[in-house]
């Protein structure tokens, strides 16, 4: 293992020498003021340096890393430290990129890297993992598959089973995650009639903790996504994802939205997600990677809910942006009850190309008041 790691880091310092090695940094605060009656400080003080090397001088092969720092003050009703130091490997990976002919390509990843479901609702994370993908002009093809218990639990939330054998350490800067093998096979259909893209994948994920009683908790997943313009300025994407616990219960969750182009740099969206509740022969919906739905005390997941929503972006030059968003909550297991509602609204400043200044504001108004929650946010961010 010593002879690899050594030939490996011989074959990098080579040739960072001969093709150029590339390396850089980014500096980040955010401060936000969070709560239900009295608003308390959450800090965030980020520090990350990446690097880049080529291996092959058409720099098809290459080797790339990022880590960061995170101090994390948290002065919030539901924070579990006040006082949180946070030591990351973020990316580590070796990616390959081979043309095949002028219409086709072969990718590989291997390392540590981020990725998503194409829903944006299952998996959503850094993983250590091989991904292999085959493209050409009518379709992409993707395989994945993976580890996640090197990953840092105070980076990534993974939802477990309540009856789990797993329990994070208490201990600083890193924490390893439950272990799970993650695996998937994506296939994309990108030109289909009138430039619409179709895809179909499925996931999954095999339990090596284990819960309590010594029973795995797997979970299965198949998703649909179709999107595209309907006419120039008006586009869609429409995605439904089917998941199992076990193979012994039935869980869907489907979102559809539509995009509408009004003038350059602006956009509007609209539409509804819904997440199954215990509703006929469904169960509540539970993805692999912590997604919040809404920005309350209890910060929910996509599960048991109804969720129409509207949001509002406008570009004012390449300097401002501004965003603009509201949605409501229902739970379609009760009736479709009422729950609240949320308004929020950010602006962005480029003030250089490598420093951005960004104000915000958000607040989810309770059905019952239990659940009000303030936030308003400044963050800096400057790269290097």
């Amino acid at each position: 293992m010593k002879k690899i790691a050594a030939a490996l880091c011989s074959i990098l310092f080579v040739s960072s020498l001969s093709f150029g090695l590339e390396w850089g940094g980014t500096f980040g605060n955010g401060t936000s003021f969070i709560g239900k009656d009295d608003l308390k400080l959450r800090q965030t003080n980020d520090l990350g340096l990446w690097l880049s090397v080529p291996i092959t001088k058409n720099n098809t092969i290459y080797f790339s890393t990022q880590g960061s720092y995170r101090l994390k003050i948290d002065e919030s009703d539901n924070a579990k430290e006040e006082v949180t130091n946070i030591l990351n490997v973020d990316v580590m990976k070796l990616s390959m990129i081979l043309p095949l002919g002028t219409k086709a390509k072969y990718v590989m990843n291997l390392g540590r890297f981020s990725l998503s479901d194409a829903s944006g609702y299952v998996f959503n994370q850094v993983s250590d993992g091989l991904l292999i993908k085959f493209s050409t002009q009518l379709a992409d093809i993707q395989v994945y598959g993976g580890y996640t218990g090197l990953l840092n639990s105070k980076t990534v939330s993974i939802l477990n089973s309540k009856k789990t054998s797993y329990s994070e350490g208490d201990n600083d800067f890193y924490s390893v995650c439950p272990k799970y093998v993650p695996f998937g096979f994506s296939l994309s259909l990108p030109s289909m009639t009138s430039n619409q893209t179709l895809i179909l994948q499925g996931w999954g994920f095999k339990d090596l903790e284990k819960d309590i009683d010594d029973s795995s908790y797997d979970r299965w997943y198949g998703s649909l996504i179709l999107d595209g313009y309907l006419t120039k300025n008006f586009a869609y994407n429409f995605s439904t994802v089917l998941g199992s616990e076990n193979f012994d219960t039935l869980m869907n969750l489907t979102s559809l939205h539509y995009f509408i182009y009004p003038a350059s740099g602006s956009t509007i969206k609209f539409g509804a997600t819904y997440a199954s509740g215990s509703e006929g022969p469904l169960v509540p919906f539970k993805g692999f990677t912590s997604v919040k739905a809404a920005n309350s005390m209890s910060e929910p997941e996509y599960t048991s809910l109804f969720k129409p929503d509207l949001a509002v972006s406008i570009l004012f030059g390449s300097k401002v942006a501004l965003n603009l968003g509201g949605a409501a909550f229902f739970n379609p297991y009760d009736y479709f009850k009422f729950n609240g509602f949320q308004i929020d609204g950010s602006v962005l400043f480029n003030i250089f190309s490598d420093m951005q200044l960004a104000l915000g504001g958000c607040q989810y108004i309770d059905q019952e008041s239990d659940d009000n929650k303030t936030t308003i946010s400044v963050s800096l961010n400057l790269a290097f």
